[in-house]
């Protein structure tokens, strides 16, 4: 079993955006470095005299598209990265929802098993180019609150009203309000 390796969180999040922009993440950076030690049986190439390339400010900043936004679109992953560079880890416990294109609300079908352990909604209205996090405590919402799909007693049948400030799901009534922890625009 490895031993935990805990880092400065400013670092770590500085280090992210930078990572963000070509793609990758800590972890997959930390992989390549270690496998390079290895490889190398030193850490030279992390120390070594490289020259300094200087790189001109362009006059207006440019705002690099986070990976997993494209054409307005965003993926789950690059929505759970958008709220991390914010400071706001979630769990692998993770619904993500977007506006359905036909009807007036966001729809999602999670696993009633999902309210066991904390669990993290997201909410991703395409219209506006916004992302709304909720984090509801394991069992704080009990499973007979929710209405199950008729074909698959297994699974929620979610369907949030759209622009409704409470969040509230149509089929049961239940608000997702209590538990909003965040919205971020992309």
């Amino acid at each position: 079993m490895a031993n935990a390796i805990y880092v400065d969180e400013q670092l770590l999040h500085e280090a992210e955006q930078i990572l963000e922009t070509i793609g990758l993440d800590a972890s997959v950076v930390t992989k390549m470095a270690l496998k390079r030690v290895v490889r190398d049986g030193s850490i030279s190439f992390l120390v070594a005299d490289v020259p300094k390339i200087e790189v001109q400010t362009p006059v207006e900043p440019v705002v690099p598209v986070p990976v997993g936004v494209e054409n307005g679109r965003i993926t789950k992953s690059a929505a759970v990265n958008l709220f991390r560079r914010d400071g706001i880890y979630t769990n692998n416990n993770v619904t993500f929802a977007s506006k359905n294109k036909a009807g007036n609300y966001y729809w999602a079908n999670p696993l009633f098993d999902a309210l066991k352990q904390d669990w993290y909604l997201i909410l991703n209205d395409w219209m506006k180019k916004e992302i709304h996090l909720f984090k509801i405590p394991a069992q704080a919402i009990k499973a007979s609150a929710l209405v199950s799909r008729s074909d698959n007693e297994e699974k929620i049948d979610l369907q949030i009203a759209y622009n409704d400030a409470t969040y509230t799901d149509g089929r049961s009534k239940v608000s997702f309000a209590p538990y909003h922890i965040k919205s971020i625009s992309y």
